[in-house]
């Protein structure tokens, strides 16, 4: 299913001249293997190695794989970096045999937790993820680099690698790709590349880009980062020296936002760093 969105493919036009539309929705929902004949097919017209396909077929439980990263992710919400380190280090230990793009995610977040909890440096943490996006597996899940890239440019921006940094930022978001997956990862993009701006004091264009944040936000409905753009673009629009009433409307709706969401940590800041704004 992944493949095919991201080809841009209905079920009917990746069935033409392959299988019955039927069999592509049970396929998709893991309810039946195909004939490696029609494997073939699929993945000439995915345009997709058949290797990638047979190594997903034999290597583990797909659903126990989505659950590892729904699990991983959901941890690395709540940033709670020692769980996912020790979850990522133990299965890694474990030398299980795994599909390469299972083991790609699981290194990308037991390096990145790892230097989070100070198991690792900065520096050794940056190599291992230049690594991870230089090791090339047939058929590897392009959303994965885009974002290893993304953690790999905010850890470059935080040791002051500024132009490193942009240019990754830049290459995620020169992506052509329309799912919603890339579509919010190019949020986070656009907060972080515009907090950097702002700390290079490039107002201008760090108001621009996350206007764009705000503006991609509300097209997808993604409200996770909604309220901190917001925060943000407050922050620049005072060194701008814009209207105290522009301003004030700006600061007002992300607190708003963060009150709604029950952010506290973020309703603190704001009531304590910009008070004058919210009367």
């Amino acid at each position: 299913k992944k493949w095919r969105k991201l080809r841009k493919l209905t079920q009917a036009q990746l069935s033409t001249g392959v299988c019955n539309q039927s069999e592509i929705s049970r396929l998709e929902s893991g309810e039946f293997f195909p004939s490696i004949e029609v494997l073939h097919l699929i993945s000439n017209k995915l345009e997709v190695p058949l290797t990638y396909f047979i190594e997903v077929l034999i290597h583990g439980n797909i659903h126990e794989e989505k659950e590892a990263k729904e699990l991983i992710n959901t941890l690395l919400l709540k940033k709670e970096y020692s769980e996912i380190y020790r979850i990522t280090d133990d299965i890694i230990r474990q030398k299980a045999v795994i599909h390469p793009e299972l083991q790609k995610f699981l290194l990308w977040q037991y390096y990145v937790s790892a230097y989070n909890i100070g198991r690792i440096s900065h520096s050794y943490c940056v190599t291992e993820l230049f690594n991870l996006l230089r090791t090339r597996t047939k058929g590897i899940d392009i959303f994965l680099d885009l974002h290893i890239k993304n953690s790999l440019a905010n850890l470059l921006a935080e040791a002051h690698y500024h132009s490193k940094s942009i240019k990754l930022y830049k290459d995620i978001l020169n992506e052509e790709i329309s799912t919603d997956e890339v579509q919010k990862l190019k949020v986070k993009v656009l907060f972080n590349y515009g907090k950097l701006l702002k700390i290079q004091k490039n107002h201008k264009d760090a108001l621009s880009i996350t206007n764009r944040g705000i503006e991609l936000s509300c097209k997808l409905s993604d409200m996770s980062l909604i309220g901190q753009l917001h925060y943000q673009k407050g922050i620049v629009m005072e060194e701008l020296n814009y209207e105290f009433q522009e301003v004030s409307k700006v600061f007002k709706k992300a607190y708003f936002i963060f009150e709604l969401l029950g952010l506290q940590l973020y309703v603190d800041i704001i009531k304590e760093k910009k008070s004058e704004y919210l009367l």
